[in-house]
């Protein structure tokens, strides 16, 4: 069985690091075979490279000047770099590097469990916002993941990070903390059963440490290590008292503070130490001092005469641990509260006990966790989370006693309500619920192929390559139906069944806005029932809510839109009244994707009913960069599983972007098509018009270079957004997330 990691593996720091380790040779000894995933996030590894430039590309004086700086006066820094960069080497059993999720997830991962943890990697401090990897966000949904003892570092949890938690926290089937004081904040984000347990480096003996340690050439002197994360007076007080006492010399150390000087006998500082250096220097030191939570642990390991004066961000983890295994009398937060060294009793026998109690209930928890189980996830009627409703209106339209509502919910998406009254409880709605339904994805047959139509005027009229209007036309001209999305006299974009192709025209172009389904599958229904074959052309997720509803029809099929995600139809109509105050007039078409200045650089074209049309550059357009950064998503959209190879449709069409990088004679500007063969009627589908089309044969992974192969990422900007969506302006909310538009109007006003 093969097992792997994800976890702070390259941070530059011992305790990170030696976790890292103590948990790969826990799992190695319990039998798996096991690797470290070898993620080196960018904003991990510049914290700890000395080489790295302060802004990229530029080569000035200051650049220079910096390098002989580091060479002369921080050559520590040199060798406590490549002290680290060996350990990992040397002791890690590593993947090859990973620098992005979109690397991560061209990987075709094949071990048998994954975990994350331990250490903070759910501190949206320590990596800069919280990070899909280290909730191992990258892997195939039926991949067995595993959090153990992972820290969010706080006690509680940004409001607007709550909604990230629920999503990632769903996708993970067992979790363990390392703080029981976190408990409290992650129960409003799961239902699950969250189980604390130790820190990895606890799992292993003093012995398996004695393998890795290097003595320092001082282990025959007594000395006091003193190991700080920050620079801490009164622990700096608590040391100084020790010294003078026991007339020892100190050796001082941190990961993150420079070289000083600070006690009356000061031996030269060990700043250059790596992990297996640092084992050594506390190894053989007579006292410890220290707020580092894993100088704690390590020198309860070794088993040490210590004090612990932990700083304001670890202090309620230290306090926890310590009073876990009861040896809060080494705790200190005010030098005058410290009497001396001998004083403080440590009792390693009891401490020992109460450690292998806790070490037999964390490998019990990993014992328990990485065994398959083959759970299906719960749908929204029963854990009631947005992630989980793709709002297809599919259960609403089964219910046989019309129990079911949709109602809309303040940022503006509907979710199913049920009244008890009228339920039968027949569970239907349950049943056909799209989510986590393998049988409504096409897996298996993916044939890919590069289109554009050969008809001139078709192509400059679609968004793309023009595959639509053929294939509808196909349907129109032999008596059948065709649905899909056009604005009604609202401008909301609703679906819609038509027979004529004046009709199936308004169904061209993208509407990056929530499509209105309400009432149309029972239509359609009809429809297949009398007979008629029916084109069904939408999302992916509403095309699944058809065939759940409807199931296998041979006179229906389904061309699902490769989709980037459901924006809130409220932000639309907040944008939409918007432009109508401000230009005071009506809005009678919105096209997200004028091609007018080419297919790759896309237009905005707003068109008013008197007469004035704006045109804007898609990514300026604030509406349309907030949906292309995933600001307006609907929740699921962030756990969308009709992804990459999971289709829904008979057929896939897209735009195929990047097709000038593998194809230079298609580089025309003006638009292409991705075509995705799903199955046999997806083949039919196909033939009925490749005779109208240029057409290449292409790989998924070709198709999926610049289309997107996961979920849309949610960002605590995206629940901030939502939470200020009814008290401001909807442009100015919107501007205030454009960044691009930000400098290109900073940019202006500088040329002005």
């Amino acid at each position: 069985m093969k097992a792997g990691i994800l976890t702070l593996n390259s941070a530059h720091n011992f305790g990170a690091s030696l976790q890292a380790y103590a948990l790969q040779k826990t799992l190695e000894n319990l039998g798996f075979e096991t690797k470290i995933i070898n993620y080196r996030y960018k904003k991990i590894d510049n914290v700890y490279n000395p080489y790295r430039r302060s802004k990229k590309g530029l080569l000035n004086i200051w650049f220079y000047l910096s390098r002989i700086k580091l060479h002369t006066l921080d050559k520590y820094k040199i060798t406590k770099y490549y002290n680290y960069e060996t350990f990992f080497k040397e002791y890690f059993n590593l993947t090859p590097p990973y620098k992005t999720l979109n690397q991560l997830m061209d990987v075709e991962w094949d071990y048998d469990f994954y975990l994350c943890g331990s250490d903070q990697i759910w501190s949206a401090h320590i990596t800069r916002g919280l990070q899909p990897p280290y909730f191992l966000d990258f892997l195939p949904e039926d991949s067995k993941k595993i959090a153990y003892a992972a820290s969010l570092g706080t006690d509680t949890i940004n409001e607007y990070d709550i909604p990230l938690f629920k999503q990632y926290l769903f996708n993970i089937d067992n979790i363990s903390i390392r703080e029981q004081s976190s408990i409290k904040s992650l129960k409003e984000c799961t239902d699950k059963t969250l189980d604390v347990t130790i820190d990895p480096t606890l799992l292993l003996e003093k012995e398996d440490y004695d393998e890795l340690k290097i003595d320092p050439s001082f282990k025959d002197k007594d000395y006091i290590f003193v190991y700080v994360i920050d620079r801490n007076e009164e622990l700096y007080k608590i040391a100084e008292k020790i010294s003078q006492e026991e007339n020892l010399p100190v050796v001082l150390s941190s990961p993150y503070i420079k070289p000083e000087k600070i006690f009356k006998k000061q031996m030269d500082p060990v700043w250059d130490m790596g992990p297996r250096e640092f084992l050594g220097v506390l190894a053989n030191a007579k006292y410890v001092v220290t707020n580092s939570f894993h100088g704690n642990i390590f020198s309860i390991i070794y088993q040490k005469p210590f004090i612990s004066a932990p700083h304001q961000v670890t202090s309620a983890r230290v306090l926890q641990f310590l009073e876990k295994i009861n040896l809060k009398q080494v705790l200190f937060t005010d030098s005058n509260e410290f009497g001396n060294i001998k004083d403080v009793k440590i009792d390693y026998s009891d401490v020992e006990r109460r450690l292998n109690d806790l070490k037999e209930e964390s490998i019990n928890f990993l014992k328990k966790s990485m065994v398959k189980d083959g759970k299906v996830k719960p749908n929204y009627f029963e854990n009631k989370l947005e992630l989980t409703c793709y709002g297809c209106y599919a259960c609403k339209e089964i219910c046989p006693n019309g129990a079911i509502s949709m109602v809309e919910d303040f940022e503006g998406f509907v979710y199913p309500q049920i009244d008890e009254e009228i339920c039968n409880n027949c569970d239907l709605c349950k049943k056909t619920c799209i989510f986590s339904k393998a049988e409504l994805k096409n897996t298996d047959m993916h044939s890919v192929y590069a289109a554009y139509s050969l008809n001139k005027e078709v192509r400059e009229f679609s968004s793309s390559g023009g595959i639509f209007l053929p294939l509808a036309q196909e349907f129109i001209e032999k008596g059948g139906y065709v649905v899909g999305v056009a604005y009604d006299e609202n401008m909301e974009a609703r679906y819609m069944i038509t027979e004529t192709m004046e009709e199936c025209k308004k169904f061209s172009g993208s509407k990056y806005v929530r499509s209105n389904i309400e009432g149309i599958l029972p239509e359609i229904k009809k429809l297949l029932d009398d007979s008629k074959k029916v084109l069904f052309t939408g999302i992916p997720c509403h095309v699944a809510g058809l065939k759940g509803y409807i199931g296998n029809r041979d006179n229906l099929f389904t061309a699902e839109i490769l989709c980037h995600s459901n924006p809130s139809p409220k932000v639309f109509r907040k944008y939409i009244q918007y432009l109508e105050e401000k230009f005071k007039s009506k809005v009678i078409d919105f096209k997200f994707k004028n091609k007018s200045k080419g297919w790759k650089s896309p237009s905005v074209e707003i068109i008013f009913e008197n007469g004035k049309t704006i045109i804007e550059n898609a990514k300026y357009n604030n509406y349309t960069r907030a949906f292309q950064m995933g600001l307006t998503a609907r929740p699921c959209c962030y756990n969308c599983e009709f992804v990459k190879e999971n289709r829904a449709g008979d057929i896939t069409i897209a735009d195929f972007w990047g097709i000038e990088k593998i194809e230079e004679d298609w580089a025309d500007d003006r638009g292409t098509s991705l075509i995705i063969v799903n199955n046999d009627k997806g083949q039919n589908l196909l033939d009925r018009i490749v005779d109208q089309l240029k057409i290449i044969p292409k790989t998924m992974e070709e198709a999926f270079i610049k289309n997107h192969k996961r979920p849309v990422i949610m960002r605590r900007e995206r629940n901030e957004f939502f939470d200020r969506l009814d008290e401001e302006n909807i442009d100015e909310l919107l501007y205030s997330y454009n960044l691009l538009k930000q400098r290109m109007d900073k940019r202006k006003k500088f040329f002005l």
